[in-house]
């Protein structure tokens, strides 16, 4: 009987000592980096169905940021005009990306960033991926355009 009981103290008990890493809703860290030897450090202040993920990760001298941000919107076309405004360059639309989802520069909020603004229902997702200048321009403009518009398939197809 003793034995029964401290074996079910321990087993209540336990649970109270393991923390759980958190996680995103929309996409997970193995999608997040493109090597399994890759690091990646995780923020998310996440609710239900909306929030944000900041991803931080380094591949070799690159280092990379993916910030997600999810809204629950009942006017989608405005505010994804407002977040289109903040492209620093012409807009790429984007198929099989959610709907009316485009690719663009992002303003300087870094030097080099790129984001994919989409909708899906009446959510609306920015995909924000940003680079430490460690390559030349144009390789970078494409890698960063790559890695957003695969985050952005993952977020848009989970939001479905």
């Amino acid at each position: 009987m003793k034995c029964a009981m401290i074996l079910l103290l321990v087993t209540l008990l336990f649970p109270l000592s393991v923390k759980a890493e958190s996680q995103c809703p929309w996409i997970n860290k193995a999608t997040v980096a493109d090597s399994q030897d890759t690091s990646v450090k995780l923020e998310t202040q996440a609710t239900g169905d909306e929030g944000s993920c900041l991803f931080r990760y380094q591949e070799g001298k690159d280092v990379y940021q993916l910030h997600i941000t999810v809204r629950n919107v009942t006017n989608s076309a405005s505010l994804l005009m407002l977040y289109e405004s903040q492209c620093a360059s012409g807009v790429t639309r984007l198929s099989g990306v959610g709907n009316e989802a485009v690719l663009c520069r992002a303003k300087p909020r870094l030097l080099y960033a790129v984001q994919v603004v989409g909708r899906v229902r009446n959510q609306v997702f920015v995909v924000y991926v940003s680079e430490e200048p460690a390559k030349d321009e144009s390789e970078m403009r494409m890698s960063l355009q790559e890695k957003a518009t695969i985050a952005a398939k993952q977020v848009a197809g989970n939001l479905f």
